[in-house]
C-alpha cells in the first residue's frame, strides 16, 4: 500500500499542470508498473479542470458503456463532442475486473494564458484524465530520396548531408509535422573565396514553391565530401496540414547539400 501511495503521489506531482476543480471521485488504472489517475463525472457533476498554455494536452475518456456522448467545452465554449468507445478495456480500476470502455483520446492545442476545460456526458458515468504533452523536440529526418549521402567533418565530428540537384531533388515524405528546419551547404572548389555570388534553392510543397537565397560564406573548418564548403545556413518553415511531401532542389545547376530536421505535430 505504501508503494501504491508513493506512485500515486508521483503521478499527481507529474500532472500538477492540470488542476481539477470538479469531479465525483478518483480512480486508478495500473498498466505495467505505471498508475494513471482518472476522474469520474456525470450529468450532475461535470469534470472541470484548469489548464495553462501555451501547450498541448491529451484528453482520455472512458465510459461505463459505449456510445455515450461527451461534450467538451473550453472557456465556456463548446469545441467538440466525442463518443465513448464500445469495446471494454482489459484494465480495470484498482486492479479489479474492468467495467469501463477503452480510452478514447484526442489532443487540444492550448493558447497562452489560463483556461478552463469542462466535460459533460449525455448520460451515465464517465471517467477522464488530462495529460500535458511533453515539449516536442526537433527530430533528424533521413530524406526518402536524394542524390547521395556525403560526410561533413567539422571540429572532429561527423555529420550526414544529402546531395540535391534539379534532376535528383531531395524528397521528404511526412505523416505529421508542423515545422521543418533546413540546413544547407555548398562545396567551395577554390582555395580563395573572392567575390562569389550566393546560391538559391527551392522548397516545394502542396502549398506552393518558396525560393530561398543564401550568402556564400566559407566555413573555417568544415570539410564536405572531402572538399571545403560554405557555412551552414539554417532556414525554418511552418508547414500546412496538407504539406505531406516536400521537394528541395537548387535553382541553378550547382548541387546543394542538405540536412533536415522536423518537429512533429
Amino acid at each position: 500500500m505504501k508503494r501504491l501511495a508513493l506512485i500515486i503521489s508521483l503521478v499527481f506531482i507529474a500532472a500538477i499542470s492540470v488542476k481539477y476543480e470538479s469531479y465525483k471521485k478518483k480512480e486508478y488504472i495500473q498498466s505495467g508498473d505505471k498508475y494513471y489517475t482518472y476522474y469520474s463525472f456525470d450529468t450532475k457533476t461535470p469534470l472541470i479542470a484548469n489548464i495553462v498554455g501555451p501547450s498541448r494536452y491529451k484528453v482520455y475518456i472512458r465510459g461505463e458503456k459505449g456510445g455515450t456522448k461527451v461534450g467538451v467545452e473550453l472557456d465556456g465554449k463548446k469545441i467538440k463532442e466525442v463518443e465513448t468507445l464500445n469495446e471494454l478495456s482489459r484494465l480495470g480500476f484498482r486492479g479489479k475486473e474492468s467495467h469501463v470502455t477503452k480510452a478514447l483520446s484526442f489532443r487540444l492545442k492550448i493558447e497562452k494564458g489560463k483556461h478552463r476545460i469542462k466535460l459533460l456526458p449525455s448520460d451515465g458515468v464517465c471517467y477522464a484524465r488530462i495529460a500535458k504533452q511533453k515539449s516536442l523536440k526537433w527530430i533528424k529526418k533521413t530524406p526518402d530520396s536524394y542524390g547521395k549521402e556525403v560526410e561533413l567533418l567539422i571540429n572532429g565530428k561527423s555529420y550526414s548531408y544529402f546531395k540535391s540537384t534539379k534532376d535528383n531533388p531531395l524528397v521528404v515524405n511526412l505523416k505529421k509535422a508542423s515545422k521543418i528546419r533546413i540546413y544547407s551547404r555548398v562545396i567551395i572548389e577554390n582555395t580563395k573565396l573572392g567575390k562569389q555570388s550566393g546560391y538559391s534553392f527551392i522548397v516545394e510543397t502542396s502549398s506552393g514553391k518558396t525560393v530561398i537565397s543564401i550568402p556564400r560564406l566559407r566555413s573555417s573548418s568544415g570539410i564536405l565530401d572531402g572538399k571545403s564548403c560554405s557555412k551552414a545556413s539554417i532556414k525554418m518553415m511552418k508547414l500546412a496540414p496538407k504539406d505531406k511531401t516536400i521537394k528541395i532542389y537548387p535553382v541553378g545547376d550547382e548541387p546543394v547539400y542538405f540536412t533536415i530536421y522536423i518537429k512533429l505535430v
